[in-house]
């Protein structure tokens, strides 16, 4: 889930934004997880990082499943 290049910084990949969209954190751990781990970097408790590549495949995946 996460990969640290530097101590503290985190490497955010396209599932753990995609994981809290498509399944039910009720019945997959995993989506609850990555949701809570979202509202600490958006919080400031963590701080990370990802790529274009990454947030590119982002869009992709959710203008399939949602729409747009």
């Amino acid at each position: 889930m996460k990969k640290r290049l530097k101590k503290g910084l985190y490497y955010v990949d396209s599932n753990i934004f995609i994981h809290p969209i498509i399944y039910d954190e009720a019945a997959i751990p995993e989506a609850r997880r990555c949701r809570e781990f979202l509202l600490k970097i958006a919080f400031g408790d963590i701080e990370a990082y990802t790529s274009l590549a990454t947030w590119d495949e982002v869009t992709w995946v959710v203008r399939r499943i949602v729409g747009g």
